[in-house]
């Protein structure tokens, strides 16, 4: 049976992060290297980065690159849509290295529910906890932006809604530009944020691996819109997204210095004190909070 609310998978330090890097899981050169790259994520892709005829050879051999190379590193898997390739996916992938699944082509509910179904039984056949196997949900299409808050709150699996700009352009018709993908983006981050999971995204394409300009454009304004976290394709993109989405200094010294006012509004018996000659409440508290990670 899918898991039930009560069942939450996440440990209370579940740490959300910012950086994920697909490598293609039969490039075992890239995998060799993927450590040194400095993403929180390692996210081995058995779907689009692999041709048909090596999808199984990838299958087999990922759970032992994944040994071989990335031994301390967390990981993600992105799996096929197709049923049939799907399922085996899972029997196969499915382990205490793997932390969590990526499901493209995320158009309705009732797929992750399946899909966390399926988890179960394979986590129960391998030893593993039931949960153990988080969800990262893709949306790509107009049906699965129109369920994308169903979709969110679909399973205590779920961890977070990613977006494929490129395939949702497509299915609209229109161009794949910030200005076109503003008001979709910001409807998946809504759709994240009301089932309390990470939003991951950029508005624009992660496929601008040569114009750098470009894609710290695109990941600002996903930054500005609510996203916390962006896939890269390449190892310079990762570069980008962890100084736009790890606090620099002066931002974790402000966040510092907004508590300890708090803390001292608190013990005077006030709700709101002024910094820098600004009124500080409980939602700019809260931001500092989330700052430093607490």
């Amino acid at each position: 049976m899918p898991l039930q609310p009560d069942q939450h998978p996440q440990p209370a330090q579940y740490q959300q992060p910012k950086s994920i890097l697909y490598i293609p899981a039969h490039k075992e050169s890239f995998i060799a290297k993927a450590s040194q790259r400095g993403a929180d994520v390692i996210a081995l892709d058995l779907e689009d980065a692999v041709p048909t005829e090596l999808k199984a050879q990838a299958r087999e051999q990922l759970l032992p690159l994944c040994q071989q190379y990335l031994a301390q590193q967390k990981i993600w898997v992105r799996v096929n849509r197709p049923w049939t390739l799907l399922l085996k996916d899972l029997e196969k992938i499915v382990d205490r290295q793997v932390s969590a699944i990526i499901v493209p082509k995320t158009d309705n509910a009732a797929r992750i529910h399946f899909i966390d179904e399926a988890l179960t039984e394979i986590e129960q056949q391998k030893g593993l906890p039931i949960g153990h196997t988080s969800i990262i949900g893709f949306i790509e299409s107009i049906d699965g932006m129109y369920n994308a808050r169903e979709i969110a709150h679909a399973s205590p699996r779920l961890i977070g809604l990613g977006m494929g700009t490129e395939d949702f352009a497509l299915t609209m018709g229109m161009q794949n530009t910030p200005s076109t993908l503003y008001g979709p983006c910001q409807q998946l981050v809504m759709a994240a944020r009301s089932a309390h999971i990470q939003p991951i995204g950029l508005v624009g394409s992660m496929a601008e691996f040569r114009d750098l300009e470009l894609y710290q454009q695109q990941l600002e304004k996903g930054f500005e819109l609510g996203f916390s976290a962006a896939f890269c394709i390449h190892p310079n993109q990762v570069v980008l997204v962890n100084q736009i989405y790890h606090p620099d200094q002066p931002l974790i010294d402000w966040a510092q210095r907004i508590l300890t006012g708090w803390q001292h509004a608190q013990e005077a018996g006030e709700a709101v004190f002024e910094l820098d000659g600004k009124m500080v409440d409980w939602p700019v508290v809260a931001k500092a909070e989330k700052i430093l990670g607490q």
